[in-house]
């Protein structure tokens, strides 16, 4: 069976025995490696994929660059108009990954540098749902893995580059990561 739900939960059912193999977007934590450790699992990575994280927004936003600086001043509410960025007049409304997301570690990471979102944002369990929000919206901003991105919303550049295959192998794009697979021990 396969299931979804997020790193952390990917995470946990390993620990708890309820999974053979975790996906996962992001590596263990140290209170991760403490409750395997305390369970008698012993998680091995496995990485098999990179990837890159993409803030999209809704079609009709004529914007096509932002750099983290602006990113983090939307997600920390600072920004709260799309003029305020050379856009439309027009509320921006956040949409994030909820805590236990990889996506949204390396968001909160690489682009809040450990500072809190905004208390406004909206919340998503996958980025099905961010996608979902951002395409049914005018004003709104999510992020993404670049595997879901689909032609119902628009992927912005960030510092001048775009996400994709080609700058997450080169190094020239900044929101990348790593994907693994975790097993209990070396699988047999």
């Amino acid at each position: 069976r396969v299931q979804g739900g997020g790193s952390g939960q990917g995470i946990a059912a390993l620990i708890e025995a309820r999974a053979h193999i975790a996906n996962s977007s992001r590596f263990l934590t140290a209170q991760e490696i403490e409750r395997a450790t305390a369970a008698g699992v012993f998680p091995v990575p496995f990485r098999i994929a990179h990837d890159c994280i993409l803030p999209i927004v809704h079609k009709s936003n004529r914007l096509r660059d932002l750099s983290l600086d602006q990113l983090r001043a939307i997600f920390s509410g600072e920004i709260a108009n799309w003029k305020e960025l050379g856009g439309a007049d027009l509320p921006v409304v956040a949409v994030s990954r909820k805590t236990g997301s990889g996506t949204f570690d390396v968001w909160r990471q690489v682009v809040m540098r450990n500072m809190p979102v905004s208390s406004g944002l909206r919340r998503a369990s996958s980025s099905g749902e961010v996608v979902l929000a951002v395409s049914g919206e005018r004003g709104a901003i999510g992020y993404i893995g670049l595997g879901h991105l689909n032609a119902s919303v628009k992927p912005l550049r960030v510092e001048g580059v775009m996400g994709s295959l080609r700058s997450v192998r080169d190094g020239s794009y900044q929101l990348n990561r790593p994907l693994f697979m975790f097993t209990n021990g070396w699988p047999e």
